[in-house]
């Protein structure tokens, strides 16, 4: 017992303050290791002035899509279905106060998209509250030169308002003693090493790749248009890249899976693409409450609150959690989430607790 007992004192970094290193970082301290600092150039030592994440610019819904490109074994397979299942039951146990709601979502697809696998599978839809899937009755309104939409998944999944709950995970940390490190740029190994630690995880997203020397890591542009919130929508809706999500906060238009961009910053040219399709989804009044007195009137300036974009760390053979050996130290490392960073955030974080918790000091 003892022995375990100072293992679990050994310092640990985690590198990035985003949805994976907080909540890696929440996940450890729950778990009673003691000696957990986070680390990231976009947080203060304080743990309250924080400058815009990737992760807040996520719509968020927990929908496990785009996590890879490469067919990938059973053992992988399992391994992500269980990261977003635990997730999803975790994020059941939490509270709106947490910036968490329960929505009823609705996802079409096109004949391609079916065929080629990429509707939620069995092993996960067994366990959405109200799951059907079936042909598409009254698909949403879409542009004559896009995919005409033949199925339909519909469900109960959780809506997550991240700029609220990226402060509960901040709050979380702190609460269960967890400390924050001064604000480090990580653009090399050598950054790394500034930091007196043996073992590490390493939640950077896209600069994590890089800096543990992973070629294959890719970043994947989405961007999101945020408008007032509109009560009478009763529902989330995606289609492909393109999605519709009623938080409390805000009416979010999105995303996009842009693999090729001249800028990572929000573009007028973005914002029109995504009126573009879901526009007349809000207008159609198809997503409305019934006796709703606002279906068919549109929105009014869309663009009135903000757009945001932010570059997804997509990995194409699919997620990294696995414990690296060098001299000195070790890494666990946790990145290339690409667009289910919200949806997996807390089975991987399950995951490197229990690495860290076979560690041999």
């Amino acid at each position: 017992m003892e022995n375990v007992l100072a293992k679990k004192d050994l310092q640990i970094a985690i590198l990035g303050a985003g949805i994976s290193g907080l909540t890696v970082g929440v996940r450890l301290m729950e778990r009673s290791w003691s000696n957990v600092t986070i680390y990231s150039e976009y947080i203060a030592a304080d743990g309250l002035e924080r400058r815009p994440l990737v992760s807040e610019v996520a719509c968020a819904l927990w929908l496990p899509i785009w996590t890879r490109q490469k067919e990938v074994d059973d053992s992988y397979r399992a391994r992500e279905v269980y990261w977003s299942r635990y997730s999803f039951n975790k994020f059941k146990e939490l509270d709106c106060s947490c910036g968490i709601e329960l929505v009823h979502h609705r996802e079409f697809y096109t004949e391609a998209e079916v065929e080629g696998g990429l509707a939620i599978p069995s092993e996960l839809s067994n366990m959405l509250p109200g799951f059907v899937g079936q042909p598409v009755a009254s698909p949403p309104p879409m542009p004559n030169d896009m995919p005409a939409l033949t199925y339909e998944q519909s469900f109960e999944t959780y809506v997550v308002a991240m700029p609220v709950y990226l402060s509960w995970l901040v709050h979380r940390f702190r609460e269960l003693g967890g400390k924050f490190g001064s604000g480090i740029i990580f653009r090399s190994l050598d950054d790394v090493r500034r930091i007196d630690a043996k073992l590490y995880v390493n939640a950077l997203g896209l600069a994590g790749g890089h800096i543990f020397g992973d070629a294959t890591m890719v970043g994947v542009k989405g961007q999101v248009v945020l408008c007032p919130p509109d009560p009478n929508i009763c529902c989330s809706v995606g289609v492909g890249e393109y999605c519709l999500i009623p938080r409390r906060d805000a009416l979010v238009l999105g995303s996009l899976l842009q693999r090729t961009f001249t800028d990572s910053n929000p573009t007028q040219e973005n914002i029109d693409l995504i009126l573009r399709v879901v526009r007349p989804w809000i207008a159609s009044g198809l997503f409305h409450r019934r006796n709703s007195t606002s279906a068919g009137k549109g929105l009014k300036t869309p663009s009135a609150r903000a757009s945001s974009a932010g570059l997804r760390p997509f990995r194409p053979s699919g997620i990294r959690v696995e414990l690296e050996q060098f001299d000195r130290f070790c890494v666990v490392h946790n990145y290339g989430h690409g667009g289910a960073g919200v949806s997996l955030s807390w089975g991987c974080a399950e995951t490197v607790v229990d690495l860290l918790n076979e560690f041999d000091k």
